[in-house]
């Protein structure tokens, strides 16, 4: 799961780089879009944490291994990723193996 950045130039090249992702890897890759609107910060990760936890419940009907779940982010999608990370290790659930963080060019 990827959370990248709200921006008025579009998301291109973060579509690209989830096709890249997931055709050379072994896993489906969630690709995440949030508002940059701070007004609803806490509803964004909470958004984040429901669309984590849907796709651990339904890893079974997409072909997917729940146990090996990745969130990663770029620029500040990858401080909402750790943010996640966190609430959802706090929570005790769903487990996260790894976590990518991509630096925003």
């Amino acid at each position: 799961m990827l959370f990248d950045i709200g921006n008025i130039s579009g998301t291109a090249d973060f579509e690209e780089l989830c096709r890249n992702l997931s055709a050379t890897g072994d896993f489906i890759v969630f690709a995440v879009r949030y508002d940059l609107r701070p007004e609803q910060r806490w509803a964004i990760e909470a958004d984040a944490v429901r669309t984590l936890e849907w796709a651990a419940d339904h890893a079974a009907e997409l072909h997917a291994d729940s146990d090996r779940l990745l969130i990663g982010g770029r620029g500040a999608g990858s401080a909402l990723a750790t943010a996640v990370r966190r609430l959802a290790y706090q929570q005790g659930w769903p487990p996260i193996l790894r976590q990518l963080m991509i630096p925003a060019f």
